[in-house]
């Protein structure tokens, strides 16, 4: 991407693109139209994609009007009279997308996400982090992947003999793995408790110590819409001990526990007052859930949970996703339309989306070599390089350059012209790195002999044809790729 002047990277694995960039980012989302074309699409211009929800939910309340899909450059919204006709649209989306995969010569992962499916390029540069069974063929996000009930490999198991708690001094031990050195114990003997606050008020998270909170996980099961880390004054004042002290037991906010500590007893935990630890903590005697549920993030070598094989983790590029909309009273898209018998019901709806600059990007990475881009069918930012060989400056030369150029324009072939006062190898290989489908090369003969070279990427053989050839050569090069 950036030696052949395509674009620099950006922060989330997206591209800030330069001028060749963007005509190949313009070559993918033509694909894209088409594929929103053969399904009846609306096209839209919203200022926002948030913009196109109320277009629907404030203007369009008959059931005549449904099914709609309304769509915007790589965005599409569909909107659907019950729960199988979204499927339905669901999959027709779903399949398009693997088309324009298919066009680009890529291969994705369709991975299970919070709200429905993504597609992720694998890559060791991916900015995401996709969990696969190689056995069964489940994948999912970071944030969906399940995680399987695990007390094995030294947490305490369940038993009847429940010591009451007991104090015990953890000077200036904040972190789990301070705690297990200082108290000589396994960190999955541990309680960790996360406070945090969202529009409901304050709640705990709470996982056993060897383990990661996921918070989508968590806002799911708590159902809330925001979600963030307490403040270190929010915590004390909440649980009456500072960062590094919470724990469970006495706190009157609701609590919301990891399955994977429901077999567990007698375990650690912060006793919300300063250097102070709890020993012996149990459930139900010394704190309650609101909930049990996974809440944890799902590691590398643990067993899947279809087929209990041992999961897998790689980095991988999302490029597109397919999301499901809550609906309901209790969802924030709450809108309904009326049916043939006067009934109110609800609209359900989908968002999707696909990427052009990452498709872009993915397809550098997966077409190249160490001279360049080789691109797919129709995706070249040009199909043609005109390359001009003129150390000298003749001016008849640069005139049948020119003719050439206009000629091509003129009959609709999107032209490079490469005039640089560059030395041969440096054009060749220049042209090569950004990867146009065919070359055409002018140069002494050119003058002297009425004639140009013409070579398709990647092929050894050159072509030489008299001049009046070039516009029939060129065009039959471009459609077969070859010479």
């Amino acid at each position: 991407m950036i030696r052949a002047g395509l674009g620099r990277p950006a922060p989330g694995d997206e591209w800030n693109l330069f001028p060749l960039g963007v005509r190949v980012r313009e070559n993918i989302l033509r694909i894209v139209r088409g594929e929103w074309d053969s399904l009846a699409a609306v096209e839209i211009r919203v200022p926002d994609p948030l913009a196109a929800v109320p277009l629907v939910g404030n203007d369009l309340q008959s059931w005549r009007q449904f099914p709609l899909l309304l769509r915007q450059a790589g965005e599409a919204w569909s909107f659907d009279l019950d729960e199988r006709e979204r499927k339905r649209s669901f999959e027709k989306i779903r399949v398009a997308f693997l088309r324009i995969f298919a066009h680009t010569g890529l291969e994705v992962r369709a991975v299970e996400s919070v709200p429905g499916e993504e597609f992720h390029f694998l890559s060791p540069t991916g900015g995401d982090s996709v969990l696969a069974c190689p056995g069964c063929g489940y994948a999912a996000t970071r944030e969906k992947a399940e995680c399987p009930v695990s007390t094995s490999g030294g947490g305490r198991l369940e038993t009847t003999e429940l010591p009451p708690t007991m104090e015990v001094a953890t000077p200036g031990k904040t972190t789990v793995e301070e705690v297990a050195t200082f108290l000589k114990v396994n960190p999955r003997e541990i309680v960790k408790t996360l406070i945090f606050r969202t529009e409901k008020g304050f709640l705990g998270g709470i996982v056993r110590g060897d383990h990661e909170l996921n918070p989508a996980k968590l806002k799911r099961t708590a159902g809330v819409e925001t979600l963030e880390l307490a403040t270190p004054k929010e915590i004390e004042k909440t649980t009456h001990g500072p960062v590094g002290f919470s724990g469970p037991v006495g706190l009157s906010i609701p609590l919301y526990c990891d399955r994977a500590l429901e077999r567990m007893s007698n375990l650690i935990a912060g006793a919300n007052r300063a250097d102070t630890h709890l020993r012996f903590v149990n459930r139900e005697r010394d704190f309650r859930a609101q909930a049990w549920a996974d809440l944890r993030v799902a590691r590398p070598g643990e067993k899947c949970p279809r087929c209990r094989e041992p999961i897998e983790i790689s980095k991988g590029v999302r490029l597109a996703h397919l999301s499901r909309w809550e609906t309901g009273s209790d969802a924030k898209w709450n809108h309904q339309y009326v049916d043939a018998k006067g009934k109110s019901l609800p609209i359900w709806a989908a968002s999707y989306g696909i990427s052009p600059d990452r498709i872009l990007a993915a397809t550098v990475e997966r077409h190249h070599d160490e001279k360049g881009i080789s691109w797919p069918e129709g995706l070249a930012p040009f199909p043609v390089a005109l390359v001009t060989i003129n150390p000298k400056g003749d001016l008849r030369l640069d005139e049948l350059s020119r003719d050439i150029y206009e000629d091509l324009v003129a009959a609709g072939v999107n032209v490079f012209w490469d005039d640089r006062d560059l030395s041969p190898g440096v054009k060749f290989t220049d042209a090569d790195l950004v990867g146009f489908p065919v070359r055409v090369v002018l140069g002494k003969k050119t003058t002297e002999k009425g004639t140009v070279d013409l070579q398709a990427l990647r092929k050894p053989e050159v072509k030489t044809i008299p001049m009046e050839s070039v516009l029939e050569a060129v065009k039959n090069a471009i459609q077969l790729h070859t010479l």
